[in-house]
Order: structure tokens, then sequence, then C-alpha cells
């Protein structure tokens, strides 16, 4: 009918009213000719394909509207999301170069619905769920998004300095989930994970840890898990060989000996808080040796007088230790 008004004049009479309400609004706008194609119908004179022509174009104008609407609002706070319910028709395109202004030519297979699946195309907040392959109610989860919900939370842990130290939580929630580590409120750059894995020393120990969970609707936080450190622990079984004492007075080493196949070996030192004071590399052929700590940290100061604690590696070798320092 010359009188009738097409689809994008009542989507944008539509798009005035709903615009009013604070709460926001949910449009569905159809063109049923699509389908009606898909099912066999044709408009007198135009043939199927070029129908089906005739209203995509009068579908394309009204998401066109659509668009142009969205993008004029100041926050863009509108999803926009282009999909069919199904496929109809099984249409095949044959023309290999179509002319523009012509209707291409093309077949159809079906005058039913059939399993083909079909494009999802979407602008705004949340478009970018629809850049893989889903199931058509996963549609449902992206048009009603939903803020994160901590599932499972971080548990309490405790460790010894210079130990590996693990929280991890579970989140359930729509849209892309991205994760933020925080250390007594403050983020860990590059923590933006489900676990958090690090090495504490000492400094961490009664430090607070939780998550920030977050996506395009908002965010929640994971309870603050509590890290206890202690420091590292000497070997019980220890002879007075591996006890070292070291005269800062007189610029010497304490050397402690080992014996190994040989190969790289490190002895680190640390404090009784658990602190890493000087790492040292070393390199053996083999057999009875020994390497040594000159009393000073990895800046080259000296420390001062006290026991510190040494842990030792090489090839067959793991051993722990103390080296007492005298002023």
């Amino acid at each position: 009918s010359p009188n009738q008004p097409s689809l994008t004049e009542l989507e944008v009479a539509a798009l005035d009213i709903l615009e009013e309400d604070p709460d926001g609004f949910f449009l569905l706008v159809e063109n049923e000719g699509i389908d009606e194609v898909g099912h066999g119908g044709i408009a007198t004179g135009h043939g199927r394909m070029g129908t089906l022509v005739w209203e995509m174009k009068a579908f394309n104008d009204a998401v066109q509207a659509a668009l142009t609407w969205a993008q004029a609002r100041p926050n863009q706070d509108t999803l926009i999301v282009v999909v069919a319910d199904h496929e109809c028709g099984d249409l095949t395109v044959t023309d290999t170069s179509v002319v523009p202004g012509t209707v291409p030519a093309g077949t159809f297979g079906s005058t039913g619905h059939t399993a083909k699946p079909v494009g999802v195309f979407a602008w705004g907040p949340g478009s970018a769920q629809v850049a893989q392959v889903a199931d058509n109610t996963d549609i449902h989860a992206l048009l009603l998004p939903t803020v994160p919900t901590i599932t499972t939370e971080p548990v309490d842990r405790a460790a010894q300095a210079g130990q590996s130290a693990t929280f991890s939580l579970s989140a359930s929630g729509t849209l892309n989930l991205s994760y933020q580590w925080q250390r007594n409120g403050v983020n860990l750059g590059g923590r933006t994970s489900p676990q958090l894995s690090f090495t504490p020393s000492m400094a961490d120990n009664g430090a607070r840890f939780r998550c920030v969970v977050s996506n395009e609707m908002g965010e929640a936080q994971t309870r603050e898990a509590v890290l206890s450190v202690s420091p590292p622990t000497a070997d019980p079984v220890l002879n007075a060989a591996t006890r070292g004492f070291l005269d800062l007075r007189t610029g010497g080493q304490a050397e402690v000996p080992y014996e190994s196949a040989g190969g790289a070996v490190t002895l680190e030192i640390y404090s009784l808080r658990g602190e890493r004071v000087r790492k040292i590399h070393g390199d053996t052929a083999g057999g009875a040796q020994s390497i040594g700590w000159n009393g000073r940290d990895e800046s080259g100061r000296l420390v001062g007088p006290g026991v510190y604690l040494f842990r030792l590696a090489a090839p067959g070798v793991n051993r722990t230790g103390k080296i007492v320092t005298i002023d």
C-alpha cells in the first residue's frame, strides 16, 4: 500500500518514544518479508530473487537508521545485534559478477528452514562477543549480560620466603571477563589471569591479595586472602663444615663446601627476615669444591653483623645452612 509506513519509519517512531525511558529499553525490529521469500513467497513482477533483494534493502535501511541513532547518543550505550533466527530457503547466489543495480541470479534449494549457520553482526557494548561461532541460544546472554559472580574465592596461604605461593579464583558471567589482582588494594602489574603465582619475601608477610573481575556490565571483587610468610628454614642436619663464620674486618670470604658431579652452582644469601641479600653464580668441574661469600650485598655494600641463611644448589646438591658475620 502506498500509505503504509516503511520498516525504517516504524523503527524511528519507536525509538523516538522509547528513548524517553530512563531505565533503557529493548526493541525488536523484524522484516517478515525476508522469511516469506525463503518459504517461496514472491511479490508480483519481481520474482523470488527480486523480492528477496527488495526486502533485504528495506531491512538494511532499518539497520542503518538504528546505527545512526545509536552512534549519536552521548555515551554510545546501545547494543545493536543483527541476526536471523534461522536460515530459510537454502539460497545460493550463482552470479560471479553482479552488475550494480541488477538482481543477481540465484537458486533456492528449499522452501523451508535449514540447518545452515547464519551471520551475526553487532555494534556497541559487548559486541566483541559475536566475533566467534556460537549457538543461537547464546544471543540471549549477549542481549541480557550479567555482571561477574565469584564462584570460588581465593583462600589464605602460608609459604616460606623464596618459595612459591599461589592464589586462584573462579568466576562466572557473560561477556569477556577481565582479571586484575591487587596487593593491599593496589593493582599488580601484569597479574591479569584467574591465578596468581609468585615468589614472596618477608615483606609479603601479612599482605592481603584479592582479584577484581570485570566485564562491560560491572565488576566483582573476591575476598582478601592473607599470605603468611616465614623465613627460610635451615637444614636441621648440619655439621661444622656447613657453618661459615665471616669476619667483616678482614675482607675475607665465608666458604661453603660441597661435592658435585660438575656444572653450574648457585649460592643465595638471605637475612633472617627472608630477604635475599646476594645471589652468587659459579661453575665447577666436579668433585670437592667450595663457593664463597664476601659479606657484601648485590650493590657491593658490606652487610651488618648477624646471622644469615644460605641456600646452595648444584648438580646433585641442594642444601641450606647459616653464616655468622662478626665485626
